[in-house]
């Protein structure tokens, strides 16, 4: 589409650059940060701009980092990290700079957010698991906490539920993360009460209904003994 060559247009001449230097020079502007991390995330949108947009995702977290106060720049930053951390470098590049201490810290301070729920899950399902590199993310009990607590502060709102789920999923492929979960005697509950709510949604998606399932068995592994089959 011309949306879509234009972005190409301004990534090939240094438009992200520019961004990322712009809101480098002036971090504290809650506006720069505003449209520049609305910019960026637009930019990569598109599949094949994530990389190159992703270059300057550095200045997306100080901006974050600087407005954390902000729930609307939250919402902002958050969503951008999400978008941008889909792409493998760039993961590499957010996990160095903080960007998961600032996802939780954003969860915590507006956890009846579904906004910022649904976008921090997103980011941190693509965060959490590095294939190249085949490691996951270790996280702690308060991590566990955040992630639970969004759970049980949207229960009807499906993407933050799935979202959710496949976090767990992926902290299911360390030891250690499992000795956490299995300390947690109200995630069985939030999982089953996840599925059941939202397996009518996924009928007709495949992909969907093998997410949610796929991960759903995996962590009733850990929990068999809370569980009647």
């Amino acid at each position: 589409s011309r949306n879509e060559v234009f972005k190409e247009r301004i990534v090939q001449y240094g438009g992200a650059q520019v961004v990322s230097e712009a809101m480098t020079r002036f971090v504290a502007s809650e506006t720069m940060q505003s449209k520049g991390s609305i910019a960026l995330w637009s930019l990569a949108v598109h599949r094949s701009l994530k990389a190159q947009v992703g270059q300057s995702a550095v200045c997306v977290v100080n901006g974050l980092a600087a407005h954390v106060c902000s729930e609307k720049l939250c919402e902002e930053c958050v969503g951008a990290i999400k978008c941008l951390s889909i792409d493998e470098k760039t993961k590499k590049l957010l996990g160095e700079n903080d960007a998961l201490d600032l996802i939780f810290s954003a969860m915590c301070l507006y956890s009846e957010n579904a906004t910022i729920q649904q976008s921090a899950l997103a980011a941190l399902s693509n965060l959490s698991v590095d294939v190249n590199a085949n490691q996951v993310l270790r996280i702690s009990s308060d991590d566990l906490d955040t992630i639970t607590n969004g759970m049980r502060t949207h229960p009807k709102v499906k993407d933050i539920q799935e979202s959710a789920i496949i976090v767990l999923r992926n902290f299911t492929c360390s030891p250690s993360n499992c000795l956490i979960l299995q300390q947690d005697a109200h995630l069985p509950g939030l999982i089953r009460s996840a599925v059941v709510n939202f397996n009518d949604s996924f009928q007709g998606r495949a992909e969907g209904q093998y997410r949610m399932r796929s991960s759903f068995s995996l962590i009733v592994r850990i929990y068999s003994f809370a569980f009647v089959v």
